[in-house]
């Protein structure tokens, strides 16, 4: 919270451009857009941020989520995922391409989509007969 309103004191100042704000407040560019476009939308002033309780501005000011602008990729289920591949004819670009359906916004490439099964199977526990 206290990035925030440090973000928020900077760029009223109108002394430092965002990207030296980021760098300041230790936090990505595209973040303090975001922090700065969000309290433009409100319509409120620099007095009525200032009064504001830490609740309120982090209410206005954060995505509902609590997540970074843009947000997470969903993951696939990646135990299905193993048991299609133990049928005849089904490859891991198949899944993928079932994957990227059912989610068309946000989706993981190929090969990361590969990667990140790689890693789970790694976890899995290997059992003898």
């Amino acid at each position: 919270m206290r990035k925030i309103r440090e973000i928020l004191r900077l760029a009223m100042s109108g002394e430092l451009t965002q990207r030296k704000i980021a760098r300041s407040c230790g936090v990505s560019r595209p973040s303090v857009a975001e922090y700065l476009r969000r309290a433009k939308e409100s319509g409120l002033g620099e007095q009525e941020l200032e009064k504001m309780s830490d609740v309120e501005l982090e209410r206005l000011l954060k995505p509902e989520d609590g997540a970074k602008p843009g947000g997470r990729r969903p993951q696939a289920d990646w135990r299905k995922v193993y048991e299609e591949l133990k049928k005849k004819s089904v490859t891991l670009q198949l899944l993928w391409e079932e994957y990227k359906e059912a989610n068309p916004e946000r989706y993981y490439r190929l090969s990361q989509f590969c990667e990140l099964y790689h890693r789970w199977r790694k976890k899995l526990d290997v059992s003898l007969r």
